[in-house]
């Protein structure tokens, strides 16, 4: 179907808006695409002619980000002589696209600083607000993101970036009836766009429509493909595909869409992360540690090194475990100018490998206070289940299966929880469904649901 010129901008806009929160949706979900399971198989999407175009576009990738290291050295001289809002506006895209990238949190930092100043000088810009608004929502700062993004919209309502940035912080915050309203608004509107059909994904994920999330993840690659995206951000669309097929269980398959990114961005850290994580349930170990390697050396992320240390433990190098596993926590306690980026990392991990369980308890239950989405109340029934506090943990993760995702740490976590307070039949139920749609969900942890489910008297 042909878009008018209309519709063409609006698309790129949305899409646009969706590429500079890619990092923040792949650290919300430290082992997972918080929100994805397979019913029935999407169409699949081999494209060579996109593939071929993304991989002619390479250099062009490596390039650019030379060109914007370059852009952003000459605007930060400029706007120190001469301080004028448009001139902070693109300085502060600058880092945006350098932050979506290299996943660097120092450089979403730096674009708030910029466009924060942008707004000093010319209040009223819708983009400059926008970009800001996005900024705040990369760092996870959603409430903050929302009320700049609602106000941008008031003003104006042809402003579809900041729409797409109203529904995002909506879900994130756990006000799922509001986010259903603003993305259809956006669809709406915006019905071609990339952007949009993958947000659509997400949400079909979230409410346990796995086969609608993989036909909106396959279209979302493909429109964005056919309308010019290259480099990192056509890879994002492809890691999509990949997580949602690697949480249900489909591990080959998973490798396949995640090799494709790397093809497609070669430096992009979320593919070769996401790779790693593909690769390991696949059963290919040694390499997934190369693959994680990798994404550690372009980012330090607490993710991929809790992963890195897993793999070590699993393959009998337990010692070699000991340094990523530390470097968890130095990554986290570096990271004071925007805490709420790894909070939940941090918890889960804590909770996962059964240290710190206190201080857990603690980050999961503060940031359910500012963010009560249901991976929030996943990873406080966790760490309550860690220290014992059953009854409150039983409440915590029925609202974490609220939606019916399919999603087997949100199962796996429920059951452990029913075997404690000792409902040996919905123990036997949750943990036989973590199973069933993941089997290797987690290195570590499930090979414990095996165990729990046998000692139950369940099929292991």
């Amino acid at each position: 179907m042909r878009m008018g010129s209309g519709s063409k901008m609006a698309a790129l806009l949305v899409g646009g808006a969706l590429a500079v929160a890619v990092l923040t949706y792949a650290l919300q979900a430290p082992r997972s695409f918080a929100a994805p399971a397979p019913t029935a198989a999407p169409a699949t999407i081999t494209a060579p002619t996109v593939d071929q175009a993304a991989s002619a576009g390479l250099g062009q990738q490596r390039t650019s980000l030379q060109e914007v290291e370059r852009l952003i050295r000459a605007y930060e001289g400029r706007v120190a002589t001469n301080p004028d809002p448009l001139e902070f506006t693109f300085l502060g895209r600058l880092y945006l696209q350098r932050a979506r990238t290299t996943g660097d949190i120092a450089s979403y930092v730096q674009a708030e600083t910029a466009l924060g100043r942008a707004l000093e000088l010319y209040p009223t810009d819708p983009e400059a607000g926008t970009m800001l608004a996005s900024a705040h929502f990369a760092t996870h700062d959603f409430a903050g993101a929302l009320s700049l993004a609602q106000d941008i919209y008031r003003r104006d309502a042809t402003q579809l970036p900041a729409l797409a940035v109203i529904g995002d912080a909506q879900q994130e915050l756990g006000d799922y009836s509001a986010a259903a309203q603003t993305f259809a608004q956006l669809q709406s509107q915006a019905p071609d766009a990339p952007g949009v059909d993958a947000r659509l994904a997400r949400w079909a994920y979230l409410h346990g429509d796995v086969a609608r999330a993989e036909m909106l993840a396959a279209q979302a690659f493909q429109r964005a493909g056919d309308q010019g995206a290259f480099g990192a951000e056509l890879a994002w669309y492809r890691t999509l595909q990949g997580q949602i097929a690697r949480d249900q269980g489909r591990y080959g398959r998973a490798v396949g869409f995640y090799r494709s990114a790397v093809r497609i961005a070669p430096d992009y850290h979320v593919a070769r992360g996401g790779l790693g994580r593909a690769l390991t349930g696949d059963g290919q170990l040694d390499a997934a540690i190369a693959s994680y390697r990798r994404a550690i050396a372009m980012v330090p992320e607490p993710t991929y090194l809790a992963a890195l240390g897993d793999l070590y433990v699993a393959t009998g190098r337990p010692a070699k475990a000991a340094d990523p596993y530390a470097t968890v926590r130095i990554i986290a306690s570096l990271s004071a100018s925007t805490p709420h980026v790894y909070d939940r990392q941090l918890a889960l991990f804590d909770a996962d490998h059964d240290r710190r369980i206190a201080q857990a308890v603690r980050i999961a239950e503060t940031s359910l206070h500012t963010r009560g989405d249901i991976y929030g109340y996943d990873t406080y029934a966790w760490a309550l289940y860690r220290v014992g506090r059953f009854a409150e943990a039983r409440d915590a993760s029925d609202r974490a299966l609220a939606l019916g995702t399919r999603d087997a740490r949100l199962w796996f976590h429920a059951g452990m929880v029913s075997a404690a307070l000792g409902d040996t039949s919905r123990a036997a139920s949750e943990l036989t469904e973590a199973l069933s749609i993941d089997p290797r969900f987690d290195l570590l942890l499930a090979p414990l649901a095996r165990a729990t489910l046998a000692s139950l008297g369940g099929a292991a």
